[in-house]
């Protein structure tokens, strides 16, 4: 069966903010492999339409870290969240030029505007005292790029 499909897509955001991230120190992906390295860094979709030539997502970025204590983790988590919130605002405009982010199948992707509509603050994270979490929102403006 044949059927039209439009030669254009957005990019998988998620996957655009995740290798923006990756050169951090720690961890980014969708799940954090038990052993694994702190900091994680985790992206999610929130919301956004698209126009059909840029998508306009909303996306939540959590930052986990760990102490010894429940003071240390949250103090580890605030200034890994710094250091996320800092990366995340140098990929593109109006802070920054804009970035060639490589994703899968080999295309290079950049974002027309990046804005935090919220700033890293801690939120409760029921894995115990000795992880925390901050937690941050980005609206990210993403051109259509070509379907694999």
């Amino acid at each position: 069966m044949t059927v039209e499909l439009l030669d254009w897509e957005a990019p998988n955001g998620i996957e655009v903010l995740l290798a923006w991230l990756a050169p951090l120190d720690g961890v980014c992906g969708p799940d954090r492999p038990t052993g694994d390295g702190w900091p994680y860094r985790q992206v999610t979709r929130v919301t956004g339409p698209d126009d059909k030539v840029t998508d306009f997502g909303l996306y939540s970025v959590h930052t986990f870290a760990t102490g010894p204590d429940k003071e240390a983790a949250f103090t580890a988590a605030a200034d890994a969240a710094q250091i996320t919130h800092r990366r995340l605002l140098a990929m593109a405009p109006p802070l920054a030029p804009q970035r060639r982010i490589a994703i899968s199948g080999g295309r290079i992707i950049k974002a027309d505007s990046i804005t935090a509509t919220e700033g890293p603050r801690p939120e409760h994270y029921g894995a115990g005292e000795l992880v925390a979490r901050q937690v941050a929102r980005y609206r990210v403006e993403l051109r259509f790029a070509a379907a694999l």
